[in-house]
């Protein structure tokens, strides 16, 4: 009698551990916004791990790592893509965006 009473007891005991779901309707989750811009990009730096870019208008300077560069033809000095540059205009800050993204075109 006494091992019966015990186990429901028990049971009763997880149930009221469950945890409790809370409502997250009053959670806005904001997005990265950018505006984008479309120029051209010269390579103008070829590194051991990646390759430097400048994009016009504007003369801004990134890379891409050679990884995740797809082409058939090898890239030299002067070549150009075309390409957009997305600059965040967000609001907030968030940590999780970049404030400039460069994306060649293919």
């Amino acid at each position: 009698m006494l091992l019966l009473i015990t186990a429901c007891s028990s049971n009763k005991l997880i149930m009221d551990q469950s945890p409790h779901h809370e409502k997250t309707e009053g959670l806005k989750h904001a997005v990265c916004i950018y505006k984008k811009e479309k120029g051209i990009a010269e390579v103008v730096a070829i590194k051991q791990y990646a390759y430097q870019f400048k994009f016009y208008l504007g003369d801004d300077i990134f890379e891409i790592s050679k990884g995740g560069f797809v082409s058939k033809n090898k890239l030299n000095i002067g070549d150009e893509f075309k390409a957009v540059k997305e600059v965040m205009i967000n609001d907030t800050n968030r940590h999780d965006c970049l404030p400039v993204e460069f994306h060649l075109i293919p």
